[in-house]
């Protein structure tokens, strides 16, 4: 007892991190600069230009005018929607792949 400070229970998704994007990834990106509070974070969708580091590139457009606009962010203020060769879902080569991981699974 002695040491119990020392047991450090952790989920798994602290041990483990998410794919990086990658370059044509479709992503929704934070798309306000200010740090007020998360009630005011606007989210867009993006596509990913350019990876340096721990900054994105990515080009999106003004829905108002339909002006592509081109901005860096931060990997942080990033989420993968669409990796480019990921399967869509709903249609056959999708429905094949699941079907082949069934078959493996029940081996």
């Amino acid at each position: 007892m002695q040491n119990v400070h020392l047991l450090n229970l952790r989920p798994n998704k602290w041990l483990k991190s998410s794919r990086l994007p990658l370059v044509n990834d479709l992503v929704v990106f934070v798309y306000n600069d200010s740090n007020h509070a998360k009630d005011s974070i606007n989210w867009r969708l993006g596509k990913v230009v350019k990876v340096v580091g721990n900054k994105v590139s990515l080009k999106h457009f003004i829905k108002a005018t339909g002006v592509e606009q081109t901005l860096e962010r931060s990997l942080r203020d990033v989420s993968i929607i669409y990796s480019v060769g990921e399967l869509l879902i709903n249609t056959r080569d999708h429905f094949d792949e699941c079907a082949r991981l069934s078959k493996v699974q029940e081996e």
